[in-house]
């Protein structure tokens, strides 16, 4: 949990891991077309220039239109439904191996997020319409701008490697960057918000690692982070045609630093035991005010008249005045020291057990508004959360490895769990998102996954989770508090079931078909908001998807059809609290497309 990932990382990581340039020359492309006037491309180039360096590039470009249905709505002149896709994205990798253990790897990235923006719709309209477009429609007020947003994030890296005579050593450094310009009316108000985030990181990790056969194996290293943020929000609201709220904090900055280290000792070769540890220490402040009222008239009348564009220049923002409400936060640290303890048994060859005991940790940070006139003292600045987890389990082949089943139980105990809610800002205007400590959390449960191959052409995965999650101890902040003591964590189904089975036809000509069914069965789910007591429920659902796949018999080429989300199914994934109304963010209805694979 925190040992190797690090802070942040209590709900466990993602590793997403792209593929690097080899020494085969290689190309690919696909090509793909699906409802809603979705298309989509890829392409892929690996060139070995000569035997130190090879490249591989990758672009893609997306586009979809919306399926929140908010163009046609009765009482605005929007041209665009919700919900849609227009992304464009590319990366370049470039490794040069200068000798045996030795290389270094550059790494560029850029992607662009355009459209109109997510759409919510009202959760009374979605649990009212579970199926089919009804459930899926808006009526955005007609004096709401129409919704656009301008995503720009850009990366660049380097990763350098050296073996030593007694470890590997491992440098990282990376670079990246964000400007967003969103417009977003959300449907549940005449109120329409500009936002305007621009963010910079700065990362750097060096770490040793064994490299020997020994029983002893190990790693070790420091990582350094630091961000800058600029986060600008415009407010108009009830329909108001100039600005009534401009929330300005720049710059907000995270520094942080850390020291880690793990290692697995061999008792027998069959018994392994693991031991890690790591220091975090996380500085974070804040610059900021708020405009409201009086404090308005000192904006530049530029501002003030015509506020809600996507071209808005952040820089032309004035330093904050005394007119403004400050919510400046000086230098606050924090320091947490996280471990983990394991053990791993071979059973047999083809059985392995284990067990493990760690410690995570999530940093505090600073919500909206100014202290003095926070609803309450935890308003505006919050702790970390921290997290003990143990976890018993398995991994193993059975029948001949046609067999793989992989299960555990697992317990969760969080400590000053963070709980985010929409409530009045400081201010006293408009909606802010707030964050807050709740007292404690417990997730127990069990999940089981695996794959059996039936015959040489059949096959079936499935998995299934039993959870139970929890509050164990909670008094919400709503103006007439509630103990929420025992119930359910957002977004935690008690019962998960994935089932999947595949059966690949051999053609005479050598090509091949494969036909595809799986079937998603989650039972309910909850999401609240405790600043004012509410609870939303997205009753249990099941999902199909169904493709049928053509394989050339070179396997050069090969022809996809897929329908996702059979039942068109309306089933709600993050809620949207605001204004005295309630509303939800929708998954994809149901989808369905064609696609072609070309490798060259």
């Amino acid at each position: 949990q925190g040992t190797l990932y690090g802070r942040n990382s209590t709900a466990g990581a993602i590793n997403i891991i792209t593929k690097k340039p080899t020494q085969i020359k290689e190309a690919s492309a696909s090509f793909g077309f699906s409802n809603y006037s979705g298309a989509q491309a890829d392409a892929m180039l690996n060139l070995p220039v000569n035997e130190t360096l090879a490249v591989r590039g990758v672009i893609s470009r997306a586009s979809r239109d919306g399926y929140v249905d908010s163009a046609h709505a009765p009482t605005n002149t929007f041209t665009k439904d919700r919900s849609d896709q227009d992304n464009v994205s590319a990366r370049l990798h470039a490794l040069f191996s200068f000798a045996p253990g030795q290389s270094l790897l550059l790494s560029a990235d850029y992607s662009h997020d355009g459209g109109v923006g997510a759409g919510t719709v009202l959760s009374s309209v979605a649990a009212a319409n579970p199926y089919g477009s009804a459930g899926r429609s808006v009526d955005v007020p007609g004096t709401n701008k129409e919704g656009s947003q301008k995503s720009d994030s850009t990366g660049i890296s380097a990763e350098y490697k050296q073996g030593l005579s007694f470890a590997d050593l491992t440098v990282i450094g990376a670079h990246r960057t964000q400007k967003t310009d969103l417009i977003y009316s959300n449907g549940i108000g005449a109120n329409t918000y500009s936002y305007h985030p621009n963010f910079t990181q700065d990362s750097l990790e060096a770490r040793l690692s064994s490299n020997g056969s020994g029983p002893l194996q190990w790693v070790g290293g420091a990582y350094y982070f630091k961000e800058k943020t600029s986060p600008v929000t415009l407010g108009v609201y009830n329909g108001t045609p100039a600005l009534t709220a401009l929330f300005q904090q720049d710059p907000m900055l995270t520094e942080s630093q850390a020291l880690f280290g793990q290692a697995t000792y061999a008792i027998k070769p069959e018994l392994r035991m693991t031991g890690g540890m790591r220091y975090t220490q996380d500085t974070k402040s804040r610059q900021g005010c708020t405009y409201s009222g009086a404090g308005l008239s000192v904006l530049p009348t530029s501002l003030t008249s015509n506020v809600i564009t996507d071209a808005l220049d952040t820089n032309s923002l004035p330093p904050c005045p005394a007119a403004a409400n400050i919510n400046s936060v000086p230098a606050t640290s924090w320091t947490q020291m996280t471990y983990r303890a394991g053990v791993d048994y071979d059973l047999d060859r083809d059985t392995m057990l284990y067990a493990s005991y760690a410690t995570g940790f999530k940093s505090g940070g600073f919500n909206d508004g100014n202290i003095a006139l926070a609803v309450n003292t935890n308003a505006v600045l919050y702790k970390p959360e921290t997290l003990t987890a143990l976890e018993l389990g398995f991994k193993g082949r059975y029948l001949n490895r046609r067999l793989q089943v992989n299960g555990s139980l697992f317990s969760y105990d969080y400590s000053d769990l963070q709980v985010s809610a929409a409530t009045t800002c400081a201010t006293g205007i408009g909606t802010c998102n707030v964050t807050q400590n709740a007292a404690k959390a417990k997730s127990y449960g069990l999940e089981l996954e695996g794959r059996y191959l039936i015959t040489s052409a059949d096959r079936i995965n499935f998995g299934l989770g039993l959870t139970n999650a929890t509050y164990t101890s909670f008094v919400t902040t709503a103006a007439t508090p509630a103990d929420w003591a025992g119930k359910a964590l957002d977004k935690a189904p008690q019962r998960t079931l994935n089932l999947g089975y595949s059966h690949q036809f051999t053609l005479a000509s050598g090509a091949a078909v494969t036909a595809f069914i799986g079937e998603r069965f989650s039972s309910e789910y909850e999401f609240s908001n405790p600043a004012n007591n509410t609870r939303l429920k997205q009753d249990s659902f099941n999902k199909t998807d169904i493709h049928v796949t053509y394989s050339s018999p070179d396997d050069k080429w090969s022809v996809q059809a897929y329908v996702r989300n059979l039942e068109d199914r309306n089933i709600a994934t993050t809620p949207n609290f605001g204004n005295g109304q309630n509303a939800v963010y929708l998954a994809e209805p149901r989808m369905i497309g064609v696609r072609a694979n070309f490798k060259f």
